[in-house]
């Protein structure tokens, strides 16, 4: 029953990141970041190197204590495997990057700059 909770955490996580509906926050690990919800917060963080990567999610309290971790990949497995849930972890984790690190809001400055030369 938590792996569906969790998959479906996922699947909101994504949908509200896309919409750009979430705040994401760079951590001390350059390669984790957190969004805070009222009850507590939510970390994507990425674990390996180039050929063998790994995306977790992990949910802490609000006195930062860890209640759950788990791999995208090993939630796919035991929600009977699914390619799309592992590249959906992925693409999670780059919208998480890119919106704590403000990527859109440096293109759109750049763009602006270019155009007014």
């Amino acid at each position: 029953m938590t792996e569906e909770k969790l998959a479906r955490v996922v699947s909101q996580l994504l949908e509200l990141s896309k919409a750009g509906k979430l705040n994401w926050e760079i951590t001390v690990n350059d390669r984790a970041f957190q969004t805070n919800f009222e009850a507590c917060s939510v970390r994507i963080s990425e674990r390996g190197d180039d050929d063998d990567i790994s995306h977790v999610i992990s949910i802490y309290q609000r006195d930062g204590t860890e209640i759950e971790a788990i791999s995208i990949e090993a939630l796919s497995n035991h929600l009977n495997g699914t390619l799309e849930a592992t590249i959906m972890g992925g693409h999670l984790y780059n919208l998480a990057r890119r919106n704590a690190r403000g990527v859109d809001e440096a293109l759109d400055s750049l763009l602006e700059q270019l155009n007014n030369r």
